[in-house]
């Protein structure tokens, strides 16, 4: 089913017309472009928010600023990429053409004293991972915990982030999935496989 007209804007790129929206999903932004006249395949390009964030009266984290937008010009430079990475956007019967374009297309240095609090979010729970997966209290404690179950990592940061641990399940093959995600920003989960205990 294509884009409804709608709610899509219309960009026309070297003689070929497209029609794009921008919709959030999962704390991410995605650009998902069709050719205008033909239901072929269709690209999802993700791109992160960079928000930014400010304390506010009350010591707690309000958001100062969106600084990733999605202009025409992006638009126009993604669909140019696509293109050339193998995007068929008049063909029929082809799957999602799915491409993550964050670091393709940086943003502007930021301006602001604002925080860029989910990129350092992510950085902790990426760390806290390893460190997770490393510690055999750690390990036992996931291995032996209910699918689902959360523990609080305690972590001692200056922004005021929170952190838990939990089993995400198990292959048929007897590996297990660990995860760490930010409480704050319940999108920012990272995940590792392990195979012993």
């Amino acid at each position: 089913m294509g884009l409804s007209k709608k709610e899509t804007r219309i960009i026309t790129v070297n003689g070929t017309t497209y029609k794009w929206v921008v919709s959030p999903s999962g704390g991410y932004l995605y650009l998902i472009i069709e050719h205008n006249d033909f239901s072929g395949q269709r690209l999802n390009a993700g791109f992160k928010y960079h928000n930014t964030y400010v304390y506010n009266k009350d010591s707690e984290y309000r958001r100062l600023e969106q600084r990733r937008l999605i202009t025409p010009s992006l638009v126009k430079s993604v669909i140019l990429l696509a293109l050339d990475k193998g995007w068929k956007p008049a063909q029929r019967g082809l799957g999602y053409f799915s491409l993550w374009l964050d670091e393709e297309f940086p943003i502007a240095e930021q301006k602001t004293s604002g925080i860029a609090l989910e990129d350092i979010a992510a950085d902790i729970a990426h760390e806290l991972l390893y460190q997770v997966s490393e510690f055999y209290e750690w390990r036992q404690r996931l291995f032996y915990a209910k699918v689902g179950e959360r523990f609080e990592i305690i972590n001692d940061n200056s922004y005021g982030l929170k952190f838990q641990a939990f089993l995400d399940g198990w292959t048929e093959d007897g590996f297990w999935f660990i995860a760490v995600e930010c409480i704050n920003f319940p999108h920012i989960v990272f995940y590792s496989m392990n195979g012993v205990l």
